[in-house]
């Protein structure tokens, strides 16, 4: 399936919390939530050379921080974020939401 003569694998398990401070209420700007997280993670890294002549395995622990924003419409939303918490310092994707139960 591989055409090249290597191999390489990437691998990030991680942990995080994330506080959420919305600006509706600071900034009247409605649905959008920001964000700082906190992520520990294990990475491992794994390189293999032509014919596996060469091989290379690298881990890591890491602590690292990513701020983001979400914007909600009605039962969907975007995000984007930046920080070091795997393979990209940038990412960006939508997600859906589920309704709050009325507290009765």
């Amino acid at each position: 399936m591989n055409d090249f003569p290597y191999g390489y694998q990437y691998y990030t398990i991680g942990l995080g919390g994330t506080y959420r401070l919305s600006l509706e209420e600071l900034a009247d700007i409605p649905n959008v939530e920001t964000y700082v997280s906190g992520v520990f993670s294990y990475r491992l890294g794994l390189l293999n050379g032509i014919e596996d002549d060469y091989t290379d395995h690298r881990q890591r622990i890491a602590v690292d921080y990513v701020v983001g924003a979400m914007y909600h419409f009605k039962g969907l939303g975007v995000f984007a974020e930046f920080g070091s918490s795997g393979t990209s310092n940038l990412s960006a994707g939508v997600f859906l939401t589920i309704k709050k139960n009325k507290k009765i």
